[in-house]
């Protein structure tokens, strides 16, 4: 399998979990509602990961620290990474 088709599998695979999210947020249960932001992160790292695959950096691939909020821990560990890298 190239680098090409492991990144199409794996944004195959945030669709689904983006199409998941959004049948749960329809729903008008609070359950739903905890468990929304989690499966957004889960598909916007799927989709981290597919770029990573393909050969981009890290800010390429993440984004600001900002995408995800500082005062999330990947915001914050990407604030922290991006600052030593320079």
């Amino acid at each position: 399998m190239s680098a090409a088709d492991l990144s199409k599998a794996l944004r195959a695979e945030a669709d689904v979990i983006a199409n998941v999210r959004y049948e749960l947020r329809a729903g008008d249960n609070d359950r739903d509602d905890r468990l929304y932001p989690q499966l957004n992160n889960a598909s916007d790292l799927v989709r981290i990961l597919a770029r990573l695959v393909e050969g981009k950096s890290m800010h390429e691939a993440f984004g600001a620290p900002g995408d995800f909020g500082y005062e999330t821990p990947i915001g914050a560990a990407l604030a922290r990474y991006y600052s030593a890298s320079r």
